[in-house]
């Protein structure tokens, strides 16, 4: 989906903190009870009791304590305004008690700007707001002058004044942390997120969203904690990691009573489920239109409306499209909207045949916004297909470069490995339809191109390898200097393919749709890991067809024993393709006819090194367990002693038991070793993979995880991690598979064995024996693991369970 803008700094939550003001009242200590008691409900979000709470005790006040009075009434309009009864705010403010406190004075000219700037006035919000700020200074509150700061730099965000803004949030962040008002400080925080998340710049603004957070949930304001939330929700979902938008979004609506928050939170669930499944986001827009249209937020009616344009332009229903889009436009949208509106209005044009009206819109709208790279790449894009509807593909290759470009400038200004890795996967569906387009017009080279440009770009950047293009003479030389056969795989919704490279020829091949793979794949996965299966002895019918369509199409171009080198796509990193089974005579598995290993793309291979015994080795394993969860290996302490005998001519280091503690991956330098081996516990992150961990022995900590791994630079020519689910975690369309294979090459390894699933520790150890038994004659990691896994087959542990999870990964 585009990434929609979340339009508009929202500047509530301005409360009103607790200070002590002395009263006349004999009631007074039951008054602040009162008032803090209010105060909280307020900041919970249960405006309807606050409201009544205030109501109440402003009547018991009376005339004896006129602060607390005013106070009281603040409190009222406050809980109004949150609550979206604007209407009801507007006929306290009109009638101010008598006499009002300096406070209420101040207080009063910010609630009137704010309602000034839902009715689109600026310029009176800006100058009530500043006369609240100078008002707030001759008082000496800095409570109350940080409330005027933090909507004045809302305000400047509105107007898109956004150093300036930024440079007044950042003053009333100041002036917040000196009156030791966590609540306005935490407001400072989320509306500076909130700017930089217009600025997308998005990781800063989750740290500034999880602050607010944070302090919100600190002093029990529940409501605009659910707020941060949300708005971090919002951020993890432009940069692709839809998993953890999708928890928080869910977590901040339901927190959420009716109104404009609620709907704004409501729209943007939507937009995330929009991603996998347009049709489930359609009664989510729905709704937030409905709701804002409700509470009288007719911008935010708007968006959502837009929003639903798009959604129904996805699944096709174009004159649904044009009625919600004639919608938007009659809600009067936002400026800064215009360019969303005219880009459904440009998807309908196309879908309804007016190609030629639709093309001319996008590429207009690509003129008038170059700033904004969310509306830029994505009217590019919508150029480019247009021009594929109307066949000329020449046009169409200029406008999908142009989305490149402007694409990978965006992936460029990410700071955290986080949000690189989801950014570009978030985006594939740009690339599939370029490749598609490039496929049909028989353009099948730089179709290859194009798919390995958006492969492992972290990878290739961590490498210092520059990602372009290639020329087909490229290719073939990455074929030739490996001196193997490579076989890249792209799944698309409609249709795939893979590309053999030899170094003389590239050939194409069709495939089924992605879904059709990713079924055989759970299937074939299912029989052999959780049922334990022998493809051989049992024939699965998935591992035939698996065959079919993804091997054998290739095989005029394999020679027997060749080395393949496997560049996998989406559910194919979590494919074994050595225990396919080959059904001729004899049966026998891909295994015994292949040498398999594994590559991120063919951009970053970095050129063949002949096979070497270890100068240098590093064992790491054979842990304290640090709880039941973890049992102890049996076999790994006989595995260490096995590796270490089958390196006996190499200078050798081995660290086990309790000096086996996470510290030692700092503190023993890996990067000095050319070969390193891990055998211990692994834990596999789905949710965030770089926090996938290894469990060593407690210290108190036991976790290495894999981000603190990625750093710490490595030469090995191995790392071999003899541990579950060790190969990765999470397969990110754009990078590939990411956990601990992932990581160690990004470290500097040149290859990586690990595992897919979870394994025996005895048939592991055994294994691992042989598999040392090949590199210490010097052969290749790849042909190592291929003749252990072929010795395994003559043992009791002759099942593809037991030797198929461990894979050959190389850069």
């Amino acid at each position: 989906m585009r990434s929609w803008p979340k339009f508009g700094l929202r500047c509530a939550p301005l409360v009103v903190c607790v200070v002590t003001i002395a009263s006349c009242g004999r009631d007074a200590p039951a008054l602040e009870d009162q008032y803090r008691r209010a105060l909280q409900l307020v900041r919970a979000g249960d405006f309807d009791a606050a409201r009544e709470l205030a109501e109440s005790a402003e009547r018991a006040s009376g005339d004896n304590d006129l602060p607390m009075r005013c106070r009281f009434r603040l409190v009222r309009i406050e809980a109004l305004m949150d609550g979206d009864k604007p209407q009801e705010a507007d006929k306290l403010l009109s009638s101010p008690p008598h006499p009002a406190s300096p406070e209420y004075d101040v207080r009063a000219r910010i609630f009137r700007a704010r309602r000034a700037v839902s009715g689109s006035d600026f310029q009176t919000a800006m100058r009530l707001a500043t006369e609240a700020q100078v008002a707030a200074q001759q008082l000496s509150r800095s409570d109350l002058q940080a409330e005027a700061e933090v909507q004045m730099g809302a305000l400047l965000a509105r107007q898109r004044q956004y150093s300036q803004a930024d440079e007044m949030l950042q003053r009333a962040s100041a002036t917040a942390r000196k009156a030791d008002d966590i609540f306005r400080h935490a407001s400072a925080s989320n509306n500076l997120g909130l700017l930089r998340m217009l600025r997308s710049r998005c990781e800063e603004a989750i740290k500034l969203f999880d602050t607010a957070d944070t302090m919100w949930r600190g002093i029990g304001a529940t409501y605009w904690s659910a707020i941060a939330r949300g708005n971090a929700g919002i951020c993890y979902g432009q940069l692709g990691d839809y998993d953890k938008s999708l928890a928080l979004r869910r977590e901040s609506v339901e927190q959420r009573r009716p109104g404009v928050h609620k709907a704004n939170a409501l729209g943007e669930m939507a937009r995330l489920l929009f991603t996998d499944d347009p049709q489930k986001a359609i009664p989510y827009f729905q709704q937030a239109r409905d709701m804002s249209r409700q509470f009288g937020a007719r911008p935010d009616a708007a968006r959502w409306a837009s929003n639903l344009t798009l959604a129904l332009t996805t699944v096709g229903d174009w004159a649904g499209a044009e009625r919600a889009l004639a919608e938007a436009i009659a809600l009067g949208p936002e400026s800064r909207s215009r360019a969303f509106l005219d880009l459904n209005a440009a998807a309908i044009a196309v879908g309804k045949g007016r190609v030629q009206e639709g093309r001319e819109l996008y590429e207009r709208i690509a003129q008038t916004s170059v700033d904004n790279p969310a509306v830029l790449w994505s009217a590019h894009a919508g150029a480019a297909g247009a021009w594929v509807a109307a066949g000329n593909f020449q046009a169409a290759s200029v406008q999908f470069d142009k989305a490149i470009g402007v694409i990978e400038n965006a992936w460029s200004h990410l700071n955290a490995d986080d949000y690189k890795i989801t950014f570009l996967g978030s985006l594939i569906g740009f690339y599939q339809s370029y490749v598609d387009a490039l496929i049909t017009q028989g353009d099948t080279e730089k179709a290859l191109a194009v798919a390995d440009r958006s492969r492992a770009r972290l990878l290739a950047q961590r490498l210092s390898t520059k990602v372009t293009p290639h020329a087909p003479a490229d290719f073939r030389k990455v074929a030739r200097d490996s001196r193997s056969v490579w076989i890249s795989y792209w799944l698309a919704p409609r249709r795939s393919f893979a590309w053999v490279v030899t170094p003389t020829s590239i050939h194409q091949l069709s495939l089924p749709p992605a879904a059709e793979v990713e079924t055989l794949v759970r299937e074939y996965r299912g029989f052999i890991e959780t049922n334990m299966r022998d493809p051989i002895a049992s024939p699965s019918e998935a591992g035939r067809k698996l065959y079919d369509k993804l091997i054998a199409p290739a095989l005029p171009y394999l020679s027997k024993d060749a080395d393949v080198i496997i560049v996998p796509d989406g559910a194919l990193h979590q494919l074994s393709f050595d225990t396919l089974p080959v059904y001729s005579t004899p049966a026998r598995y891909l295994v015994n006819d292949y040498s398999l290993a594994v590559a991120p793309s063919l951009g970053v291979y970095r050129g063949r090194r002949e096979p070497e015994t270890a100068r240098d080795a590093l064992i790491v394993g054979d842990p304290i367990s640090p709880g039941p969860e973890f049992p102890v290996l049996p076999h790994a302490g006989a595995e260490i002693d096995a590796v270490q005998k089958r390196l006996r001519n190499s200078k050798t280091t081995v660290i086990t038991g309790g000096a086996a503690r996470p510290d030692v991956w700092t503190s023993a330098d890996p990067g000095r070793y050319s070969l390193i081996h891990i055998a211990a516990h692994a834990e596999a992150n789905e949710k965030n993979p770089l926090l996938s961990a290894i469990v060593l022995s407690p210290s108190p900590r036991f976790r290495l995880f894999a981000r603190d791994m990625v750093d710490v630079p490595l030469r090995a020519n191995l790392v071999t991690i003899s541990a579950c689910r060790s190969s990765g975690a999470r397969a990110y369309r754009g990078e590939g598979l990411v956990g601990f294979a992932w990581t160690f090459l990004q470290a500097g390894s040149r290859s990586v064995i690990a595992g897919l699933w979870d394994v025996a520790d005895e048939s592991t150890s055994l294994l691992m024996d042989r598999l040392y038994e090949g590199i210490a004659r010097k052969q290749s990691p790849a042909r190592s693991l291929r003749a252990a896994r072929i010795a395994l087959q003559q043992t009791a542990w002759s099942k593809p369970y037991y030797w198929g999870p461990f894979q050959c990964y190389i850069r």
